[in-house]
């Protein structure tokens, strides 16, 4: 049990990043559609906790914590050459957006220099990358409980009473659920491969699926219904969630901003982590590779936090979207074929 939380955590981290803790990702794929931005969570959800589950499963299955080598038995290698590097480039924009968010919190906070913050940040997070893939996720683990905790007590403390409003519906909505988690899967398979190794059974795979589709839905949908309220009536911001928790109080805007600060570190250490797995090799060492993708992240921070959500995530949801569907079908002739 203690390996399925782990695991389940660990990806839960992995996907609570800037974009998602700030509101801005909430905001973009799921508020602007309505009351049917909710239909669109659900599918997000059930997607994010079935990934998990056939990845682990598959990891488990196969006796391999390495996402490129489960890739080399199931895909052609022109086609694994090319998800590794639609891969990769996804996850320096991720760590791109975490940098960038880093600096604009600072900023909004203490009133501190954004870039100078940017790139204190990212050389702390090629430290930790640097210590190795176990080392990492295992306190992404740990601080993924505590972040899931954080966010849901604080949007139900900002959400203890508010009006509603009417909203228009959107059928799109399910097509941008599905965008959403496509790019946060790009990345993830790499964590959730090097995560296997805490799963012994089918069952421990479906649990520690499960439990990571849970916790991101309950924090979904009440960030969704906070945004919502405030949607088209104020300007939300950069950080949506900040902005909001900044209209309470001190006390709930240090704490809403220490649990944004953990969500940042969480995913840009994954992100890190993926990218560095995937260029890995002997002739580069790990600190090299780590100080390589940090570097290559803060430049492209440099776009903007809202700017690299809206254009790269975007156009990456619906590419991996296509290549999961693509990994399963192989994955699933595979093991007809080896039978």
């Amino acid at each position: 049990m203690a390996g399925v939380f782990i695991t389940a955590y660990s990806f839960v981290a992995a996907v609570i990043g800037a974009g998602f803790a700030s509101g801005q990702e909430i905001l973009s794929f799921f508020t602007v559609y309505g009351k049917w931005g909710a239909l669109g969570i659900a599918l997000a959800a059930f997607v994010f906790g079935w990934f998990a589950y056939f990845v682990l499963e598959a990891c488990r299955s196969e006796g391999t914590d390495d996402y490129n080598e489960l890739l080399g038995r199931i895909m052609s290698e022109r086609m694994m050459r090319l998800s590794g590097v639609i891969t990769f480039i996804f996850l320096l924009c991720s760590f791109a957006v975490m940098t960038a968010c880093f600096g604009e919190t600072a900023y909004l906070l203490f009133g501190l220099n954004k870039a100078v913050m940017s790139a204190v940040f990212a050389a702390l997070c090629a430290a930790v990358i640097a210590l190795g893939a176990d080392k990492a996720l295992k306190l992404n683990g740990a601080l993924g409980v505590m972040i899931a905790a954080g966010i849901t007590g604080a949007a139900l403390y900002m959400l203890r009473f508010r009006e509603h409003q009417t909203f228009a519906p959107q059928v799109s909505a399910l097509v941008s659920g599905a965008g959403y988690s496509g790019y946060n899967l790009i990345g993830a398979g790499v964590i959730l491969a090097k995560l296997s190794g805490n799963i012994r059974t089918r069952s421990g795979a479906a649990l520690a699926g499960g439990l990571g589709a849970g916790a991101l839905l309950v924090m979904m949908t009440l960030i969704y219904v906070l945004l919502s309220i405030y949607y088209k009536y104020i300007n939300l911001g950069e950080i949506p969630m900040l902005t909001l928790a900044m209209r309470e109080n001190k006390v709930i805007t240090y704490f809403y901003g220490a649990m944004l600060v953990l969500a940042v570190v969480t995913t840009a250490i994954s992100s890190g982590v993926g990218a560095v797995e995937l260029v890995g090799n002997k002739k580069i060492s790990r600190p090299a590779a780590a100080a390589a993708v940090s570097a290559a992240g803060l430049l492209i921070s440099g776009a903007g936090f809202s700017a690299v959500i809206n254009t790269a995530y975007r156009f990456c949801g619906y590419v991996g979207v296509i290549l999961v569907l693509y990994m399963i079908i192989k994955y699933k002739k595979y093991k007809k074929d080896r039978k």
